[in-house]
């Protein structure tokens, strides 16, 4: 009965025994099968402690439903160095997952949400992983937006960084007379740390630059301020300061650009150590140490001016090809100093007709008012002449096809929807807001453009 019993025993073991190995030797196969490949990708951005850029490679593999591995490396292109960075991802309950860097559990966060793991990753936090700090590229820019005052009131950068906006053009500020001090470069880097509509790239910021026209409340202004319209200029004034400006602007007036004194206030930075408020540089040099990423150019027009064509004739220059030069010098003094430095001129449509070298110098223009402008008794909503709207849209298709990015400001409110419809229909990237520019516009153009709006659309 003893031998029996031992013998049925040991059988029994050796069944057992048999069926485990047999079952871990299936299973084996069977656990490879569920860790499977589902993403890889890979984005460059500049590491600025190692001074270099860094391409950062991943493959994304999935095992099950609750864990995946993030398989990844950096690789520094000027110490040509390789180091591993891996990421585990864990649903550990219904609401929360479980994010390990490197393997370390010590270095883990947890983030809460009811989203399966697969669709976290592909909802979210896979535009974590292509996160880069290089800017948008501006052929791929679909909003943008334009302040030129109150950038130094509480609340206002806050907006400008937290918005979807791709490029955000705005006031040099520490270029304004007793605002010298004005941190402009803290301001634009918080804002090329925000994001672009995309969550991945960063935002454009371009500084705007008036380089037709004095303004008087610039820092390097240090004339009197008693010019009124009708009477003569002050004798202190410089000869290159021409008359007032056309459409009123109050301390705004047009020059000949070509003059060597005023280069060197746009740009040079010569001949500037008698202003008594500013240690000046030039407005060039200022843009580039705040770390702008380029000019917004206004004033382009000037060549049009009746008192510039004056003055260039007297001088024995062509107004437009004076304008073409002084934007080719401004490309190649800040590319010098930023290969990546952009160019945008805001209006001057037919800047390039008859001189196509201007298509080449610029890498996009902004044009104002092609369907909505404003006037002295309202600041928006005011249709422009069609026979206008359509020049300018002639002139402006020769830039698109010259492959120059196209921006229109359109001072529009109650017929933003229409503006941003119209600026769509005809391939251009278009901004709504009123004449002040003083504010991120109520009317921004994700709640128009992303929907089906059935509207007659005539140009």
């Amino acid at each position: 009965m003893h031998r029996v019993f031992s013998s049925t025993k040991l059988l029994f073991t050796i069944i057992v025994l048999f069926i485990i190995v047999f079952s871990m030797q299936l299973a084996e196969p069977a656990s490879a099968t569920q860790t499977k490949l589902i993403d890889k990708g890979s984005q460059v951005f500049h590491d600025y402690a190692a001074k270099s850029d860094v391409k950062y490679s991943f493959k994304t593999y999935a095992k099950g439903k609750k864990h995946l591995k993030i398989k990844g490396y950096n690789y520094y292109y000027n110490s040509k160095k390789r180091i591993e960075k891996n990421i585990y991802l864990n649903k550990v309950s219904k609401s929360k997952i479980k994010i390990r860097y490197n393997g370390n559990f010590k270095k883990s966060q947890f983030i809460k949400t009811r989203l399966t793991l697969t669709k976290y990753y592909w909802k979210a936090y896979r535009k974590k992983l292509l996160s880069t700090n290089k800017p948008l590229k501006l052929s791929k820019v679909k909003y943008w937006a334009y302040q030129l005052q109150n950038i130094e009131k509480p609340g206002a950068v806050k907006k400008l960084a937290a918005s979807k906006y791709d490029l955000l053009v705005i006031e040099p500020t520490q270029t304004v007379k007793d605002e010298g001090s004005f941190n402009t470069q803290k301001i634009i880097n918080r804002l090329k740390r925000s994001k672009a509509h995309d969550g991945i790239h960063r935002k454009l910021v371009l500084a705007y630059i008036n380089i037709g026209e004095a303004e008087d409340y610039r820092g390097y202004w240090k004339w009197s301020k008693t010019w009124v319209k009708g009477k003569s200029k002050p004798k202190d004034w410089p000869s290159y300061i021409l008359t007032p400006d056309p459409q009123g602007w109050g301390g705004n007036y047009p020059v000949a650009y070509w003059d060597g004194r005023w280069k060197d206030i746009v740009l040079y930075g010569k001949n500037q150590k008698t202003n008594p408020y500013w240690k000046y540089r030039s407005l060039v040099d200022e843009v580039l140490k705040a770390g702008f990423d380029g000019v917004y150019l206004d004033w382009v027009e000037g060549y049009e001016n009746p008192e510039v064509i004056k003055a260039a004739k007297k001088a024995g220059k062509n107004p437009k090809v004076e304008m073409i030069k002084f934007i080719k010098e401004i490309r190649n003094y800040a590319r010098s100093k930023n290969p990546n430095f952009i160019i945008i001129q805001q209006n001057a449509a037919n800047l390039a007709y008859g001189y196509s070298e201007a298509f080449y110098i610029v890498d996009g223009i902004a044009q104002e008012s092609i369907w909505y402008d404003w006037n002295h008794k309202k600041n928006h909503d005011i249709s422009t002449d069609q026979i206008l709207t359509k020049e300018y849209i002639k002139y402006l298709n020769r830039y698109k096809k010259a492959g120059k990015a196209v921006f229109n400001c359109e001072y529009a409110v109650k017929k933003a929807k229409i503006a941003y419809l119209k600026s769509r229909k005809n391939g251009f990237i278009p901004y709504c807001s009123m004449k002040l520019l003083d504010r991120l516009s109520n009317t921004p153009p994700w709640n128009y453009l992303n929907k089906k709006i059935k509207v007659i659309l005539k140009t």
